[in-house]
């Protein structure tokens, strides 16, 4: 039986791990978070702090390793990377790449030279002589946090942005850029020979915190043309870079006919991003991404063709306090609940805590755009705290 390490025990790495079970893989989960999901439910959980990669050389030498499979977040893939030195395992990018994609700064850099789209880079020396309003925020940090948006050109203000960016870094840096107006999507692709073989379009919303996804549906009528340059965007980055077989995972801006890539990542997205596409589509994403890591072809036993209306929601509360219960206003179709809180628990205001994940289902078009009208502005439900 080969031996396959999963570094994350979070519950979006859920179906990743699920897969390669049932696929009949002995499968190891390590973290250092031993209430996370799979840290409670995995049949072999190893505490091991997987963000230092000496650690986890040492663990994949002494378990044997076969296969290594990064989770749903940027920390697991680098420090997968880094540990496949020798480059014994499939699927792994460079460290070089990893480090360019992960650092906003550095890809910002990189893909301005390279004549992508993003959004101008700015240096504090020059702060004089830019367009406001900018933003503010740190190299490395995800879900929105440590992000400022400076509208006028106060040093106070900056100084202050500036440090809660710094505070957020794992490398203690920032970067400021023009803010940039439009709306939030992500491309999720599946690449071999640097180039697309089959790709999602996803809508995403940032309700309770403006930096930080928390609904999204797959957006059935996106324009063709803007897909075919977002495409050739993403298949130029990906000869670029010449990228391993796998998953690209990008954010991107659109306004107009104006694209801007925001965040690209080779991670699993998290918040389970797979579950939405497999509802909404039918693909088996999280088996998909897995397979470039254990040495075998993809296996798409679907197109991306919307199939079923499913809005992905996280369910979280904008002020904060000891959780007791949600209050839904009217009625819906419930397609699953994953649970992410207890009553009883603290919640912090979003986007750090989490109550849950909803996947909400609707019968027609209209009914779908009236689900997600509501969950945008907040009506649909209530977190009741005592």
């Amino acid at each position: 039986m080969k031996k396959v390490l999963l570094v994350d025990t979070n519950v979006s790495s859920a179906p990743i791990y699920k897969y390669l079970d049932n696929a009949g893989y002995k499968v190891y989960v390590v973290g250092v978070n031993d209430k996370d999901f799979l840290a409670k439910c995995a049949s072999s959980y190893i505490n091991l702090d997987y963000s230092n990669p000496v650690l986890l050389s040492g663990l994949i030498d002494e378990l044997e390793i076969d296969y290594l499979v990064p989770g749903c977040n940027d920390v697991s893939y680098k420090s997968c990377s880094l540990a496949n030195k020798d480059n014994r395992f499939p699927g792994i990018d460079s460290i070089s790449n990893v480090e360019l994609l992960n650092n906003k700064k550095s890809f910002r850099e990189f893909a301005s030279k390279n004549r992508l789209p993003v959004p101008v880079l700015y240096s504090i020396n020059d702060i004089d002589k830019v367009k406001f309003p900018v933003i503010v925020k740190p190299v490395d940090s995800f879900s929105g946090k440590g992000i400022t948006v400076i509208y006028k050109n106060d040093p106070s203000q900056i100084k202050i942005a500036i440090k809660l960016a710094q505070d957020h870094s794992r490398n203690n840096d920032y970067l400021i850029e023009e803010f940039v107006n439009g709306k939030l999507y992500s491309h999720s692709a599946f690449i071999q020979d640097n180039k697309i073989l089959l790709d999602t379009i996803v809508e995403e919303y940032c309700i309770a915190n403006q930096f930080a996804v928390d609904t999204s549906r797959i957006a059935d009528k996106f324009p063709i043309e803007i897909l075919e340059s977002v495409r050739s965007i993403v298949n130029r980055l990906a000869k670029l870079l010449k990228l391993k077989d796998g998953l690209m995972h990008t954010q991107f801006i659109l306004n107009d006919q104006s694209i801007w890539l925001i965040e690209p990542t080779r991670r699993c997205p998290g918040d389970l991003y797979s579950n939405l596409i497999n509802l909404s589509t039918g693909l088996n994403y999280a088996e998909n991404y897995v397979r470039p890591f254990l040495g075998l072809p993809y296996q798409f036993s679907s197109d991306t063709t919307l199939k079923d209306l499913i809005i992905r929601h996280t369910i979280t509360d904008q002020v904060g306090g000891y959780f007791w219960a949600l209050q839904f206003n009217e009625s819906f179709k419930l397609r699953e609940f994953v649970a992410l809180s207890l009553s009883g628990d603290l919640l912090e205001p979003a986007p750090i805590s989490r109550v849950g994940l909803m996947f909400l289902g609707a019968e027609t078009v209209d009914e779908f755009d009236s689900l997600c009208d509501k969950l945008i502005t907040r009506k649909f439900y209530e977190t009741k705290s005592i």
